[in-house]
Protein backbone atom coordinates (compact mmCIF):
# COMPACT_ATOMS: atom_id res chain seq x y z
CA UNK A 1 0.00 0.00 0.00
CA UNK A 2 1.08 3.32 -1.25
CA UNK A 3 0.53 6.38 1.77
CA UNK A 4 -0.66 9.73 1.63
CA UNK A 5 2.53 10.43 3.27
CA UNK A 6 4.52 8.20 0.77
CA UNK A 7 3.28 10.60 -1.78
CA UNK A 8 4.51 13.87 0.06
CA UNK A 9 7.64 12.31 0.53
CA UNK A 10 7.93 11.52 -3.08
CA UNK A 11 7.02 15.27 -4.08
CA UNK A 12 9.54 16.90 -1.12
CA UNK A 13 12.51 14.16 -2.90
CA UNK A 14 11.85 11.35 -4.93
CA UNK A 15 15.15 10.41 -3.19
CA UNK A 16 13.90 10.11 0.48
CA UNK A 17 10.69 8.37 -0.35
CA UNK A 18 13.15 5.70 -1.90
CA UNK A 19 15.21 5.89 1.52
CA UNK A 20 12.25 5.72 3.21
CA UNK A 21 10.13 2.45 1.73
CA UNK A 22 12.91 0.59 -0.19
CA UNK A 23 15.90 0.64 2.15
CA UNK A 24 13.57 1.50 5.15
CA UNK A 25 16.26 4.05 6.58
CA UNK A 26 15.66 5.48 9.74
CA UNK A 27 13.38 8.04 10.00
CA UNK A 28 13.62 10.92 12.90
CA UNK A 29 10.72 13.36 12.44
CA UNK A 30 11.15 17.12 12.46
CA UNK A 31 10.18 18.72 15.57
CA UNK A 32 7.51 20.93 13.38
CA UNK A 33 6.08 17.54 12.58
CA UNK A 34 6.32 15.80 16.12
CA UNK A 35 4.34 19.29 17.33
CA UNK A 36 2.07 19.18 14.72
CA UNK A 37 0.84 15.55 15.52
CA UNK A 38 0.56 16.68 19.70
CA UNK A 39 -1.04 19.57 18.82
CA UNK A 40 -3.66 18.56 16.13
CA UNK A 41 -6.51 17.52 18.48
CA UNK A 42 -6.71 20.52 21.05
CA UNK A 43 -9.69 22.47 21.50
CA UNK A 44 -8.11 25.76 20.29
CA UNK A 45 -7.66 24.00 16.83
CA UNK A 46 -11.27 22.86 16.89
CA UNK A 47 -12.48 26.59 17.96
CA UNK A 48 -10.38 27.79 15.03
CA UNK A 49 -12.04 25.77 12.73
CA UNK A 50 -15.56 26.41 14.17
CA UNK A 51 -14.36 30.01 13.94
CA UNK A 52 -13.31 29.95 9.94
CA UNK A 53 -16.73 27.66 9.11
CA UNK A 54 -19.14 29.26 11.81
CA UNK A 55 -22.85 27.88 10.47
CA UNK A 56 -21.33 26.39 7.57
CA UNK A 57 -19.89 23.49 9.68
CA UNK A 58 -22.22 20.16 10.77
CA UNK A 59 -19.19 18.38 12.24
CA UNK A 60 -15.25 17.49 12.12
CA UNK A 61 -13.44 14.31 12.95
CA UNK A 62 -9.88 14.71 13.72
CA UNK A 63 -7.44 11.99 12.51
CA UNK A 64 -9.90 9.94 10.51
CA UNK A 65 -8.48 6.79 8.60
CA UNK A 66 -8.91 6.52 4.68
CA UNK A 67 -8.02 3.95 2.31
CA UNK A 68 -9.17 3.13 -1.60
CA UNK A 69 -7.77 -1.17 -1.40
CA UNK A 70 -8.29 -2.00 -5.35
CA UNK A 71 -6.67 1.63 -5.75
CA UNK A 72 -3.77 0.56 -2.91
CA UNK A 73 -3.49 4.49 -1.05
CA UNK A 74 -3.82 5.23 2.62
CA UNK A 75 -4.02 8.06 4.79
CA UNK A 76 -5.08 10.07 7.61
CA UNK A 77 -6.46 13.32 7.31
CA UNK A 78 -6.16 15.43 9.70
CA UNK A 79 -9.83 16.80 9.85
CA UNK A 80 -12.73 15.69 8.01
CA UNK A 81 -15.08 18.67 7.41
CA UNK A 82 -19.04 17.68 7.75
CA UNK A 83 -20.28 20.88 5.79
CA UNK A 84 -23.87 21.62 6.11
CA UNK A 85 -24.52 21.67 1.99
CA UNK A 86 -23.69 17.90 2.30
CA UNK A 87 -20.09 18.37 1.22
CA UNK A 88 -17.70 15.97 3.46
CA UNK A 89 -13.84 17.41 2.71
CA UNK A 90 -10.64 17.25 3.67
CA UNK A 91 -8.35 19.34 6.34
CA UNK A 92 -4.66 19.52 6.72
CA UNK A 93 -3.14 21.72 9.39
CA UNK A 94 0.32 22.98 9.07
CA UNK A 95 2.29 24.13 11.66
CA UNK A 96 4.80 25.89 9.37
CA UNK A 97 6.04 29.13 9.04
CA UNK A 98 5.73 28.63 5.17
CA UNK A 99 2.16 29.64 3.99
CA UNK A 100 3.14 28.56 -0.09
CA UNK A 101 0.99 26.26 -2.02
CA UNK A 102 3.48 23.98 -3.63
CA UNK A 103 2.42 21.05 -5.50
CA UNK A 104 3.85 18.72 -2.45
CA UNK A 105 0.82 20.28 -0.16
CA UNK A 106 -1.86 20.28 -2.91
CA UNK A 107 -0.87 17.01 -3.57
CA UNK A 108 -2.01 15.83 -0.28
CA UNK A 109 -5.24 17.36 -0.50
CA UNK A 110 -5.52 15.63 -3.99
CA UNK A 111 -5.15 12.37 -2.15
CA UNK A 112 -7.49 12.94 0.51
CA UNK A 113 -10.53 13.97 -1.93
CA UNK A 114 -9.79 10.65 -4.12
CA UNK A 115 -10.31 9.04 -0.41
CA UNK A 116 -12.89 10.32 0.68
CA UNK A 117 -14.44 9.76 -2.93
CA UNK A 118 -13.80 6.41 -2.37
CA UNK A 119 -15.07 5.93 1.73
CA UNK A 120 -17.89 8.01 1.25
CA UNK A 121 -19.21 7.61 -2.14
CA UNK A 122 -19.53 11.26 -2.83
CA UNK A 123 -17.64 13.92 -5.06
CA UNK A 124 -15.16 16.12 -3.58
CA UNK A 125 -13.82 18.96 -5.25
CA UNK A 126 -12.38 21.08 -2.86
CA UNK A 127 -10.17 20.57 0.52
CA UNK A 128 -8.64 23.19 2.93
CA UNK A 129 -5.13 23.80 4.37
CA UNK A 130 -5.14 25.43 7.61
CA UNK A 131 -1.81 27.50 8.76
CA UNK A 132 -2.15 27.46 12.55
CA UNK A 133 0.58 29.62 13.03
CA UNK A 134 -0.72 32.73 11.11
CA UNK A 135 -4.29 31.68 11.44
CA UNK A 136 -5.08 31.22 7.88
CA UNK A 137 -7.14 29.19 5.38
CA UNK A 138 -6.85 28.27 2.02
CA UNK A 139 -9.18 27.11 -0.19
CA UNK A 140 -7.73 24.30 -2.54
CA UNK A 141 -9.74 23.40 -5.74
CA UNK A 142 -9.62 19.53 -6.72
CA UNK A 143 -10.58 18.88 -10.29
CA UNK A 144 -10.85 14.91 -11.99
CA UNK A 145 -7.82 15.64 -13.39
CA UNK A 146 -6.23 15.79 -10.07
CA UNK A 147 -7.29 12.69 -8.75
CA UNK A 148 -6.20 11.11 -12.03
CA UNK A 149 -2.71 12.35 -11.45
CA UNK A 150 -2.90 10.81 -7.61
CA UNK A 151 -4.02 7.48 -9.30
CA UNK A 152 -0.77 8.01 -11.48
CA UNK A 153 1.54 9.10 -8.40
CA UNK A 154 0.47 5.44 -6.56
CA UNK A 155 0.87 3.63 -9.45
CA UNK A 156 4.53 5.16 -10.26
CA UNK A 157 5.35 5.11 -6.10
CA UNK A 158 4.15 1.19 -6.78
CA UNK A 159 6.75 0.54 -9.54
CA UNK A 160 9.90 2.50 -7.64
CA UNK A 161 9.16 0.11 -4.93
CA UNK A 162 8.66 -2.89 -7.35
CA UNK A 163 12.10 -1.71 -9.28
CA UNK A 164 13.88 -0.60 -6.56
CA UNK A 165 15.52 1.94 -8.47
CA UNK A 166 16.95 4.30 -6.73
CA UNK A 167 16.09 7.94 -8.12
CA UNK A 168 18.67 10.62 -9.28
CA UNK A 169 19.45 13.40 -6.87
CA UNK A 170 17.40 16.61 -5.81
CA UNK A 171 19.52 19.56 -5.80
CA UNK A 172 17.79 21.63 -3.50
CA UNK A 173 18.15 23.60 -0.35
CA UNK A 174 15.48 21.17 0.94
CA UNK A 175 18.41 19.00 1.61
CA UNK A 176 19.45 20.70 4.56
CA UNK A 177 16.69 19.77 6.40
CA UNK A 178 16.01 16.59 5.20
CA UNK A 179 15.58 13.68 7.58
CA UNK A 180 18.07 10.63 6.18
CA UNK A 181 20.00 13.24 4.47
CA UNK A 182 22.94 11.01 5.75
CA UNK A 183 22.00 8.07 3.78
CA UNK A 184 21.42 9.49 0.63
CA UNK A 185 24.89 10.32 -0.66
CA UNK A 186 24.71 13.09 -2.40
CA UNK A 187 28.05 15.16 -2.49
CA UNK A 188 28.23 17.84 -0.24
CA UNK A 189 25.35 17.35 1.70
Amino acid sequence: MISVFDILKYYYCPREFYLLKVLKAPFRAKTKMVYGKVQQEKEEERRLIRNFFGEELKDIQFGVYLEDLDLGLTGIVDALLFLNNGDIVPLEMKYTDFTDLNLQKKKQIYAYAKLIETSFRKSVNYGYILFIKQRRIKKIPVTADDKLFIINDVTKLKKILEEEKIPPYTHSRKCNYCEVKRFCGRPGI
